[in-house]
């Protein structure tokens, strides 16, 4: 491989809580407070915290999804809460159609611009297996999604998940748990049956955001923020497998996620934790 086409980590920093969103000018990040209320942080793309603030109404939630506009995520009692954090202000909420099909996952709130709506995990009342659902902005139900089991256990719902449009225009949702990152393909509603990207630790927080003019991947975990750069699209590394140990120096593998053939072998100079492409 070229340095060129290494996978870039353009910047760490630290911050505190675990969701993380970018308006494009600022990160903000979410964190737990007393009484399941929500501290927001302000900071600059290079780390500089602007302010913690809070904003009535508003309560924890890991996940924050952006329209281009507003932040929204799924509070308690299974409400999509629509707030304005450059102005400190809680726009609107409103309750899920289906409420008892989605308690307690507000780890995942994806922004679906083609949609116009929030991808979100949820369950049948019959069984324990967790769905992928498309809801409006009103909290309508406007589609079900796959079945995330047995991809994932059984009433676990994903973290660390965003929305990005690959070069081919395919739509992809993109969530993680426990080190693992899996892709969802909107466009063609295909669940890849296999982790895309292995990691040395969970994170929570994922969005897609621009640093220095270039397309970027940005995660929270272990209370700092990552930025990778996108060099090229997600077209391009789904269907395969990312194997990697925890060890500097070790070497990574990149297999055919059908064949498990192996077509790059990479020594990395340093072990960072994060999402890569080339």
């Amino acid at each position: 491989m070229q340095d060129s086409d290494q996978w870039t980590l353009l910047k760490e920093f630290n911050v505190a809580g675990d969701g993380v969103g970018t308006d494009g000018e600022y990160v903000y990040t979410s964190g737990s407070a007393t009484n399941n209320s929500v501290t927001f942080r302000q900071y600059t793309m290079d780390g500089d915290l602007v302010e913690a603030f809070s904003i009535e109404g508003c309560d924890y939630s890991p996940a924050l999804a952006f329209d281009g506009s507003y932040f929204y995520y799924l509070g308690l009692n299974n409400k999509l809460h629509c707030v304005d954090l450059a102005n400190r202000t809680l726009v609107s909420i409103h309750s899920l159609s289906n409420a008892s099909s989605h308690t307690n996952y507000r780890t995942l709130c994806v922004y679906d611009p083609l949609n116009d709506g929030f991808w979100i995990p949820s369950h049948r009342s019959t069984n324990l297996v967790r769905h992928l659902t498309l809801i409006s902005r009103s909290g309508q139900s406007i589609r079900e999604g796959p079945s995330l089991y047995p991809l994932l256990p059984l009433q676990v719902a994903p973290w660390g998940s965003c929305y990005h449009t690959a070069k081919d225009e395919t739509r992809h949702l993109l969530f993680a748990y426990s080190g693992k990152l899996y892709d969802y393909n909107i466009t063609n509603d295909i669940l890849c049956d296999h982790s895309i990207a292995n990691f040395q630790h969970d994170f929570k927080g994922a969005c897609i955001g621009q640093y220095e003019g270039k397309e970027s991947l940005i995660i929270v975990y272990q209370n700092k923020i990552h930025i990778y750069e996108i060099n090229c699209h997600l077209s391009q590394i789904v269907g395969y497998r990312i194997y990697r140990s925890n060890s500097e120096g070790d070497t990574v593998m990149i297999a055919d996620g059908v064949t498990g053939n192996s077509f790059i072998d990479h020594t990395w100079e340093q072990t960072v934790a994060g999402i890569y492409r080339f």
